[in-house]
Formats: C-alpha cells, sequence, structure tokens
C-alpha cells in the first residue's frame, strides 16, 4: 500500500493544494483547499477508495467558536477540466449559506 505524505514547512503557505486520485477507469476525484493557511499535513491512503486525511491547524479556539476548512470537490474527465474548474474558484474563501442553496464567498 503506498502512503502519500505533505507536510507544510513552518510559516510557508502554498498558493494552490489540490488532493486528486485518478480511478482506474481514468476518471479524476479531486479536491482542492480554499484556505491554504489551515491545512498543514495531509496523507492519502488508496484502499481501493479514496481516503484523505488532513490535519488542521493555524489558530487558537477557543469554546463556542469554530473554524474549518472548504473544499471544492468532484470528478473530473482529465486535467485539463480539473484546472479549468478550480482556476474559476480560485478566489473563493468560504461557503455562505443561504435559505436552500450555498454559495461561495470571495
Amino acid at each position: 500500500m503506498r502512503v502519500f505524505l505533505y507536510q507544510r514547512e513552518a510559516d510557508k503557505v502554498p498558493q494552490l493544494f489540490i488532493d486528486a486520485h485518478r480511478l482506474r477507469t481514468d476518471i479524476w476525484l479531486a479536491g482542492r483547499v480554499l484556505e491554504l493557511s489551515l491545512v498543514y499535513e495531509t496523507s492519502n491512503h488508496p484502499r481501493g477508495y479514496v481516503c484523505i486525511i488532513q490535519e488542521i491547524g493555524c489558530c487558537q479556539v477557543h469554546g463556542g467558536e469554530s473554524f474549518g476548512p472548504v473544499h471544492l470537490v468532484d470528478w473530473f474527465a482529465d486535467l485539463t477540466q480539473m484546472k479549468q474548474v478550480f482556476d474559476v474558484y480560485k478566489s473563493a474563501m468560504g461557503l455562505h449559506r443561504e435559505t436552500n442553496r450555498w454559495s461561495l464567498e470571495n
């Protein structure tokens, strides 16, 4: 079993973080982290299904507060399509919930 591990260097936030797996059918399952400063470690464990584990730690959180990274996840036919979709949402920094729909916030 192959395990892929990424550990971010202290105080170095990447400009883009995409985690993707190509399935045997040549379809890609990929996710993009929107708030890159929150994720400092990620590992992938291919076990017949996709398992992505992320360690989140950037700031102190006190009782009653919450935080979390927002991810865009989808299926893609190829890397070009993946890049085009993620480029559309590259400035998004979070999600906003309205009555019956979600929208991305810049």
